[in-house]
């Protein structure tokens, strides 16, 4: 069986998945981690277990077009070299993230990205691939 709580499917791989989670598990880590972290952000928990993510509500009502708000000038990235957040293909994310680890606006910024579907660089402390496992949800499908 799949080592992932709730599959249900055989395991294939050496890693004990199912090609489905095994997949999963190569696109955003360990399926058994990013489901729970999932569940989490959905349920609103502050912190995540065995994720390492700090946590967040999201309020898709809060931020609009016409207000982009004004966190964004207390954001530690509006200090830093913009290339660090929007690295070549291949390139580390290492010292955007570290930056982000401190921001007092992180939870704003990754509001913000998730809202209007940025899909490149780091917002909030996570890559263009965590963000897009965020919005998948659990079942690798887009989130509704």
């Amino acid at each position: 069986m799949c080592s992932v709580a709730g599959c249900g499917r055989v395991a294939e791989t050496r890693r004990g998945y199912c090609g489905n989670c095994y997949g999963k598990w190569r696109r955003c880590g360990d399926p058994r981690g990013a489901r729970k972290l999932a569940k989490d952000i959905r349920a609103g928990v502050e912190e995540p277990l065995g994720s390492g993510f700090d946590g967040f509500d999201v309020d898709f009502g809060e931020l609009s077009e016409d207000d982009p708000g004004d966190w964004r000038s207390e954001a530690l990235c509006a200090q830093a070299d913009p290339d660090a957040w929007f690295p070549e293909k291949g390139g580390s994310t290492r010292m955007a993230k570290r930056i982000c680890l401190g921001c007092p606006v992180k939870q704003q910024c990754l509001e913000y990205a998730l809202i209007h579907d940025q899909r490149w660089g780091v917002w909030g402390g996570l890559s263009e691939r965590e963000r897009r496992c965020i919005r998948r949800g659990p079942s690798g499908l887009p989130a509704v």
